[in-house]
């Protein structure tokens, strides 16, 4: 039996490390080494930019500038979903009541309860969406587009076949497309002057209906359906959990100049 040395005062009051330090073989540990930097009163001197990076930093001013222009809504289905209706606007051109019979018989060919028609005082092709504007912006669009209506003169459109957005996979809109050069002049003009940047390319056209689950598609239709367009409007849309209601703000008249 080996008698226990003693512990003296020192080795219980000694503090074990508490940093990490590196220890080599046979060696006393070795203590991290530390940098350490005089602070100087001067601070310093910045680079010049090269002409790459000046021309860099004007672009991305430009295009903040844009992007402050666009008029992007509120997350729709978020709002739709607390009860709480959202407000949107966009200018549209509607459809005469004379057509709506033909696509309300359109629609009776959908199959599966997931496809949602589009009401018939809805039908529309959507020139300018505008998002959530403030009035400021509403006022400004009213101007815009009055001077606008009375620099055009009436002209002719029709509806021809049917799509899908997207086109491939599974669609969420079934639409029928509006044909005339007329349509994308109007929505680049309105668009212009306005400076609002769309999200997506304009494509001309009217929605049918919205898929929310899982349909099959319904089979390709083509019409001949032609119509004289005289005024397009400035429509309030207020989304809510049952769908959107639409409310027209003001009409311009083409070619109006009185």
């Amino acid at each position: 039996m080996t008698d226990k040395k003693p512990e003296t005062p020192e080795a219980k009051t000694k503090p074990r490390p508490t940093t990490p330090q590196l220890y080599k073989r046979g060696k006393k540990p070795v203590p991290a080494k530390t940098e350490t930097r005089e602070a100087t009163s001067e601070p310093r001197a910045a680079k010049p930019k090269s002409a790459n990076a000046i021309a860099r930093d004007k672009n991305n001013a430009k295009k903040g500038q844009r992007n402050q222009n666009r008029l992007r809504p509120e997350n729709s289905k978020t709002r739709a979903r607390a009860g709480v209706p959202q407000e949107r606007y966009f200018f549209g051109v509607f459809i005469p009541k004379e057509l709506h019979e033909t696509l309300l018989t359109m629609q009776k060919k959908l199959v599966g309860k997931w496809w949602k028609a589009t009401p018939s005082d809805q039908f529309h092709v959507t020139l300018l969406y505008l998002g959530g504007a403030n009035k400021k912006t509403l006022e400004k669009a009213s101007l815009e587009a009055s001077a606008i209506s009375k620099s055009l003169t009436p002209f002719a459109a029709k509806l021809r076949g049917t799509g899908f957005f997207p086109n491939e996979g599974g669609p969420r809109v079934w639409f029928i497309k509006a044909e005339s050069e007329m349509f994308t002049s109007l929505h680049e003009t309105l668009r212009d002057k306005l400076e609002v940047v769309p999200d997506e390319k304009f494509k001309s056209h009217v929605t049918l209906a919205r898929k929310k689950g899982a349909s099959p598609r319904p089979a390709p239709m083509v019409l001949d359906l032609k119509w004289q367009i005289t005024e397009f409007a400035l429509v309030k849309s207020v989304l809510a959990k049952e769908g959107p209601n639409y409310s027209i703000l003001e009409r311009f008249t083409l070619g109006d100049n009185t």
